[in-house]
């Protein structure tokens, strides 16, 4: 199955285009390993903060494309290549991680906290059209998905957080005990609509994969800010920068190095 789209990308929510360039080889990039599990709440914050200003951006992070003027999300070359994505979806993920940072439910766009996305299909749709994608259609695949107004993207948030003491209760500190009720972020691909929490009380980490009417698509996008990010977000009323990838955090043989 093929579909052309033809999308002609008007890229005012992007850095300049030195910022959003193509990944050179040389650039330091995120590890996994930069991380560790069983943040505190401050020590979380502090992590953000260093990793704002950190020159280590995502692998295979989006970019624009200096003679189309297109968003380009680098994709397995077997799955059909780069993603074409538009400045409105994007402005969607920005809303997301705003009205997050609005209501207190995100401390960090990175890894160990709001760093990486599932997507919730409606079901009839997703029988009716997306399975019949092939792995080799699969960036044809996201780019209709990404332009889906009925698409909902899931946010597990304070991936990293320390909920638990040593003996599985869940730890007495209240802001902690909120970011563990609040942590499965569900946003729409919709202008100005708000977010929503979905709940698993049968996790341990309250990790909720379920919604009713939709299909779980685990493999979504990455985020991580930082202050020379293609795309923006404002919280408290200060302009920040963040990537987008579809790849995953690698682990770095010699260690986290920053």
């Amino acid at each position: 199955m093929k579909h052309v789209l033809f999308l002609f990308l008007m890229c005012f929510s992007v850095q300049s285009f030195s910022l959003c360039d193509q990944e050179n080889p040389n650039d330091p990039i995120i590890y996994s390993n930069d991380f560790k599990w069983d943040y505190s709440l401050p020590a979380l914050k502090q992590k953000f903060t260093e990793m704002y200003v950190s020159p280590k951006r995502l692998k295979n992070r989006a970019y624009v494309d200096k003679k189309t003027k297109q968003i380009l999300l680098p994709f397995n070359d077997m799955q059909g290549g780069s993603i074409v994505i538009t400045k409105k979806f994007v402005d969607q993920i920005a809303n997301h991680v705003q009205q997050g940072i609005e209501k207190g439910i995100v401390d960090g766009v990175f890894f160990p906290d709001m760093g990486h996305s599932h997507l919730f299909i409606p079901q009839e749709k997703y029988d009716k059209i997306y399975s019949q994608f092939e792995p080799s259609e699969f960036n044809e695949f996201y780019q209709l998905l990404f332009t889906d107004a009925e698409l909902k993207i899931l946010y597990h948030t304070a991936e990293q957080l320390k909920f638990r003491d040593e003996n599985g209760d869940l730890i007495s500190d209240p802001a902690t005990q909120h970011r563990y009720q609040t942590r499965n972020i569900v946003g729409t691909n919709q202008s100005n609509t708000p977010i929503f929490n979905i709940q698993n009380p049968e996790s341990t980490a309250n990790t909720a994969r379920d919604l009713d009417g939709h299909y779980y698509w685990g493999a979504g996008f990455n985020l991580s800010a930082n202050q020379n990010g293609c795309f923006s977000y404002t919280a408290n009323g200060k302009d920040y920068f963040f990537d987008l990838s579809m790849y995953d955090l690698e682990s770095s043989d010699a260690g986290g190095d920053f």
